[in-house]
């Protein structure tokens, strides 16, 4: 049972979301193959623990995607802005992700701690 054609590249996934790469675009989709964050284009996804990260051109965007009783809810939980060419990494806390390009702190993001079932 192929979930995805062979012309689409899986870059990474999680327990509910696959990126994958097509035609050197990223994109997101569950494994009922619905797509996320389509309406957005030339962009690039990772996971950050269970968040996504979007970057398009210098612009990152954090989601936060649940599952609440079958519905995708999706929000925006924060964004920063960087031009730079060091590698950005992250660091999760209790409360909050923080990103950084080396040493510097670019961003601290507080997230909602709550659950999914």
């Amino acid at each position: 049972n192929e979930l995805f054609n062979n012309e689409l590249k899986i870059k990474d996934f999680n327990e509910e979301f696959v990126i994958v790469t097509d035609e050197e675009k990223d994109k997101l989709y569950d494994f009922n193959k619905i797509e996320y964050l389509n309406v957005i284009s030339d962009k690039t996804l990772s996971f950050v623990e269970n968040f996504i990260l979007l970057k398009k051109e210098n612009n990152y965007y954090i989601y936060q995607i649940n599952n609440v009783d079958g519905n995708i809810m999706r929000a925006i939980i924060g964004n920063f802005y960087y031009t730079g060419e060091t590698e950005i990494t992250h660091n999760l806390t209790e409360s909050a992700i923080e990103f950084y390009a080396g040493e510097e702190l670019l961003k601290s993001i507080v997230y909602s701690a709550q659950e999914n079932d």
